[in-house]
């Protein structure tokens, strides 16, 4: 006779939930499979419910972990802005002249929009919604951008120009660059002729500047 005291619970068929198969890699398993959903729906259709399903997570796993849907889009954005801030570092490099710095941190960009995908359409879309966490990395991201390209100026002892010159001239380069990946990416014929619009546009403001 079978002691139902010691018996074994028959285990569901069928893929074993992430908090049940891994603890270690639970938090970036959310964070994955909420960027699928985000870049597809955007904030405002990025539920806690789409986002258990697609992690396979249980709703109490994941409220351990955040507080709510928004706090894992946050997660995302601000490591995308993250990553495009510490591309342009390495493109302006030493360089030493804003022509070279703002070509350089033009490129970086176009390779970041091409790295991160989808992303780039939810970040872009909700730049002017206060509701989304893109709104408030867009203007923190570009303040960065701005401070890095006059402070690489000082640096240099080179004369600065107005920081709302950059500020306007990098919200111009977003639209083009953002334009050639959402909502869907362009042939690559069409991405070259945006950021060599985008650098063409940059370095003629920059010499009409120092003119």
């Amino acid at each position: 006779m079978t002691n139902s005291a010691t018996a074994k619970t028959p285990r569901r068929r069928g893929r074993p939930r992430q908090d049940e198969a891994s603890g270690d890699d639970l938090r970036e398993a959310i964070i994955k499979a909420t960027a699928v959903i985000y870049a597809e729906k955007g904030f405002h259709g990025t539920s806690v419910a789409l986002i258990l399903k697609a992690a396979n997570v249980s709703r109490p796993t994941f409220y351990k972990l955040f507080n709510d849907r928004r706090d894992v889009i946050e997660v995302l954005v601000q490591r995308a802005n993250e990553r495009l801030l510490a591309r342009v570092v390495d493109a302006i490099g030493e360089l030493n002249t804003p022509a070279m710095m703002m070509k350089a941190a033009i490129g970086a960009y176009f390779d970041w929009c091409s790295e991160i995908g989808p992303l780039v359409g939810p970040i872009y879309a909700e730049i002017n919604d206060a509701a989304s966490p893109a709104s408030e990395h867009r203007g923190r991201i570009i303040g960065d951008l701005v401070s890095l390209i006059t402070l690489q100026e000082q640096r240099l002892g080179l004369p600065s120009a107005d920081p709302l010159f950059y500020d306007a001239l990098l919200r111009a380069v977003e639209h083009l660059g953002s334009s050639a990946f959402w909502p869907e990416r362009l042939n690559e014929e069409e991405i070259v002729r945006r950021r060599s619009v985008a650098i063409e546009m940059a370095l003629t403001l920059i010499q009409g500047d120092r003119s």
